[in-house]
C-alpha cells in the first residue's frame, strides 16, 4: 500500500497493474491453499508431509510473487517517467 500511495502522489494515477497482480496473488493463494488441503486429505498425507510441502510451496510462491511485484512496480515507474509524470523516483 505504501508503494501504491507514493506512486499515486508522484504521478496522480494508481498503479493498476500492481494492484491487479496483488488481488490475483490473494486469489491464487487462497485457491491454491484450499486445493492443497483438499489434495492432502484425498491422498491421506501425514501432518508432517503436509507441513513440509506447504512450507516449500509457500516459500516458492512468496519469493516468486515478490520478484514479480518488484518487476511490475519498476515497469510502472519507467512508464510514468516516459510519460513525463514522474520527475524522479527513489
Amino acid at each position: 500500500m505504501r508503494k501504491w500511495k507514493e506512486f499515486r502522489r508522484q504521478t496522480g494515477h494508481w498503479p493498476l497493474l500492481s494492484i491487479a497482480a496483488s488481488l490475483f496473488q490473494i486469489i491464487v493463494f487462497v485457491v491454491g491453499g484450499g486445493f492443497l488441503i483438499w489434495y492432502s486429505g484425498e491422498h491421506h498425507w501425514t501432518k508432517n508431509r503436509f507441513a513440509l510441502i506447504l512450507v516449500a510451496v509457500v516459500v516458492h510462491f512468496v519469493l516468486m510473487w515478490g520478484w514479480l511485484q518488484d518487476k511490475l512496480h519498476l515497469g510502472e515507474i519507467q512508464r510514468a517517467r516516459c510519460r513525463g509524470k514522474l520527475a524522479h523516483s527513489r
